[in-house]
């Protein structure tokens, strides 16, 4: 049983093998149009928009990297125009809809350039969907979380399932392969496990290691991951967030828009100073006997971002000063930052003979 289920897994595996390296390679936009000229026109940057589809299907891509753009934008100036085709399909209202190339089109419109080469298909909303998420899947600057949420995506196309079906039954297939559990489920169900190995396996991944170490990556806070999905905040922001105690998560995302990675961990590496000074109130005052005395009016201050932040003690506020200082390698250049900083060091060396007086060895 199990040996006549493994060929025809083998066999459909393949098919669906074959059937995803056609698509990938009419995303290479390399045809011809049987003169030996490209296939593709210009066509007004004005009458182009983003895919738009219906609430049912999500589109692929919604985070741009403001860094990467930028450089993309560059080098469209350096040429002058888009060197690459981008590919649309022809909508109702007569516009065009970006399948691939978005972020090229994008570009252009910060740029100006009236014109951009387009390959023109005719796509229904399924497939234009599932292309633009293997186009998806194709681009080298993809995050693990958005090309897990992209192959999640393709699966339900390809499986006619819903998301949380499909998780279910890549976690079925898994202990199935593992230890022989659900082999009913499994082998009734031969052609959607081939589906599910062939894309995986054409994106160098196996069903045991996509539930292990992929699926975990869509288990952040559900407000994190949405704000992801929705290209509110990078998913690098994601993953810092999500360490951070969920009473901060929502200010931190609203303060990730417009921050950048930097400056993200700068604001939570203050929180975890924060956290940790309020074990001890810098109010507070130590008795001789080493008792503390609670402050009478705990102090506390809002940072504009929305988290309410207690006074740090000024110990912590240097360190965390000095710490992004010394990052910047621009500003340690300037003469009259190496003339404070040797300020800096003369106060420590003073502070440095009151310990050697009370005795404490700083080593």
């Amino acid at each position: 049983m199990t040996s006549m289920f493994e060929q025809a897994v083998g066999a459909q595996k393949e098919e669906e093998l074959d059937r995803l390296r056609a698509e990938i390679e009419q995303l290479k936009l390399t045809q011809s149009n049987g003169s030996g000229e490209p296939s593709f026109i210009q066509i007004p940057v004005s009458q182009i928009m983003a895919l738009r589809l219906p609430d049912n299907l999500k589109q692929p891509r919604r985070y741009f990297d403001p860094e990467k753009l930028a450089k993309l934008r560059d080098s469209i100036q350096k040429h002058g125009q888009v060197l690459e085709p981008i590919l649309v399909r022809r909508a109702a209202d007569g516009l065009y809809e970006t399948i691939s190339g978005e972020r090229r089109w994008r570009c252009c419109i910060e740029l100006k350039i009236d014109f951009i080469p387009a390959m023109v298909v005719e796509m229904i909303d399924e497939t234009a969907l599932e292309v633009a998420l293997i186009a998806h899947l194709l681009s080298e600057e993809i995050s693990a979380i958005e090309e897990t949420d992209s192959i999640l995506s393709l699966l339900k196309l390809r499986l006619g399932q819903t998301f949380e079906e499909v998780k279910q039954f890549l976690i079925a297939i898994k202990n199935y392969q593992s230890r022989g559990d659900g082999a009913e489920l499994v082998e009734a169900n031969g052609d959607k496990v081939a589906i599910i190995e062939a894309v995986l396996e054409e994106f160098g991944l196996k069903v045991s290691s996509f539930v292990s170490n992929r699926l975990p990556l869509l288990n952040l806070n559900p407000q994190i991951i949405e704000a992801v999905r929705s290209g509110e905040i990078s998913p690098t922001s994601a993953t810092l967030i999500n360490r951070t105690p969920e009473q901060h998560q929502a200010a931190l995302i609203e303060f990730s828009k417009t921050a950048t990675k930097t400056q993200l961990q700068e604001k939570i590496d203050h929180l975890k100073h924060v956290e940790q000074s309020q074990r001890i109130n810098p109010r507070d005052v130590v008795d001789n006997s080493g008792i503390i005395m609670p402050a009478t009016q705990p102090q506390s201050d809002d940072d504009n971002s929305g988290i309410i932040m207690t006074a740090v003690p000024v110990q912590e506020r240097i360190y965390t000063r000095l710490k992004s200082i010394r990052r910047r390698k621009s500003l340690l250049n300037d003469q009259r930052v190496q003339e404070h900083l040797a300020q800096v060091d003369s106060v420590l060396e003073k502070i440095e003979a009151i310990a050697e007086e009370k005795g404490i060895s700083l080593s």
